[in-house]
C-alpha cells in the first residue's frame, strides 16, 4: 500500500502557495516495514526515512510518528458544505467500486459481539494473546537481523482476518524470492488472497486494532484496504 504523508509539524500554515517540503513524501510498505520516499513518481526517488520497528527508525526531518498515525483518521467536516462534498464524493467511489466489482460490504469482526461503533477494541482482544510472531527476522550478507513483527501474523490471526474479509490464507516468502537474493526470513508473510487474486497482508491489518481507533473506524480501515488492493489490481484509479 501507498498513502501520501505530510507532516504536521512541517506543514505551511502561511498564505504561500509554496509546497511543504514533506508533502512530496510518500509512505510504501516492504516487507521490513514502511519506506519513506520523496517524489515517488519522479524520475529520480528518494529514500528519506524508514520505519522497520520500534527499535530501527528513521522519520524524514520535521516528520513524527504522532503525524503518521493521523493520517489514518478520517478529517471531520467543518461545515455542511464540506460534508455535502465528502458525501459526494464517497457516493462517487462507491459506484466506481460496483462498476469494477470492488466489494463495499460491511466488515463484521468475528468472535465480537459488540455493535457498538465507538468501542475501541485491542489486537488481542479480536486475534488472542498473541496477534503477531515476534521473533520474525532474517539472514543477509552480514548476517542476522529482525524484522517488523506487524508484517508476520500468527495462522489464528490470519485465519481470522480471511473471515473478516472473505479470504483465503496464503503463506508467502516476500525475501529471497530470486535465487540471487542474498536475504532470507525465518518465518512465511500470512497473506489473505482475495477472490480476485489482490492480497493484503494479514499482520497489517491486526496492526490497525492497536492504535486505539473506535470499532467503527477500524471495520472503515479494512475496508479501505480491501478496495486499495483490489483497485491496483484491476488498474482502476483511486479518488
Amino acid at each position: 500500500m501507498i498513502s501520501n504523508i505530510t507532516s504536521a509539524a512541517a506543514a505551511d500554515t502561511t498564505s504561500s502557495t509554496a509546497s511543504s517540503p514533506t508533502s512530496s513524501i510518500r509512505e510504501v510498505n516492504s516487507p521490513f516495514g514502511e519506506l519513506f520516499i520523496q517524489n515517488l513518481d519522479s524520475s529520480n526517488p528518494t529514500t528519506v526515512g524508514w520505519d522497520f520497528g520500534p527499535n530501527n527508525v528513521n522519520l524524514p526531518p520535521g516528520m513524527t510518528s504522532d503525524s503518521i498515525d493521523s493520517t489514518s483518521a478520517p478529517a471531520a467536516s467543518s461545515n455542511a458544505a464540506a460534508t455535502d462534498s465528502t458525501s459526494t464524493a464517497a457516493a462517487a467511489q462507491t459506484s466506481a467500486n460496483t462498476t469494477a466489482g470492488i466489494s463495499s460490504s460491511p466488515v463484521t469482526i468475528p468472535g465480537i459481539s459488540t455493535t457498538d461503533p465507538n468501542a475501541v477494541l485491542t489486537a488481542q482482544n479480536v486475534f488472542g494473546d498473541s496477534p503477531w510472531i515476534l521473533s520474525a527476522g532474517g539472514t543477509g550478507p552480514t548476517g542476522n537481523f529482525s524484522l517488523n513483527p506487524e508484517y508476520f501474523a500468527t495462522e489464528q490471526t490470519a485465519d481470522t482476518v480471511a473471515q473478516m474479509v472473505g479470504g483465503t490464507v496464503v503463506a508467502v516468502n516476500q525475501m529471497g524470492s530470486t535465487p540471487a537474493d542474498p536475504f532470507s526470513q525465518n518465518v512465511d508473510n500470512e497473506m489473505i488472497q482475495l477472490a480476485d487474486g489482490s492480497m493484503i497482508n494479514a499482520g497489517l491489518v491486526a496492526g490497525f486494532f492497536t492504535h486505539g481507533y473506535s470499532l467503527s473506524m477500524v471495520q472503515t480501515m479494512i475496508q479501505n484496504e480491501v478496495k486499495n488492493v483490489q483497485a491496483e489490481t484491476q488498474g482502476v484509479t483511486k479518488a
